[in-house]
């Protein structure tokens, strides 16, 4: 196994900010719904998460991606893309009055 040097020094005293909650808090139940159509229940959410944060390979058109992508519209009743943000679809679901978990 290679020995590879750790250069915490350069983190020292950095901050780790989180993004703002606000609308993931705002649409919580329908941010559930689309992180388990997802597959990621468990994930740190933000306004600034995409559902391409939560597929493999960066996103890219793997068999996997589409795969995911297609279950959760099909799940969702809903459509989304890859670019589109979390909060957003979670806002689609509750307009389409979808909101039950």
């Amino acid at each position: 196994m290679r020995n590879i040097p750790h250069d915490n020094h350069r983190f020292r005293g950095s901050k780790f900010i989180l993004a703002s909650q606000t609308k993931i808090q705002y649409y919580q139940l329908e941010v559930d719904r689309v992180m388990e159509a997802l597959g990621h229940p468990e994930a740190l959410v933000t306004d600034e998460s995409r559902v391409v944060d939560f597929l493999s390979d960066f996103g890219s058109p793997t068999v996997a991606n589409v795969t995911t992508l297609a279950k959760a519209r099909q799940r969702l009743e809903c459509d989304l893309t890859s670019s589109d943000l979390i909060w957003q679809v979670a806002e689609r679901l509750r307009q389409s009055g979808q909101s039950k978990v």
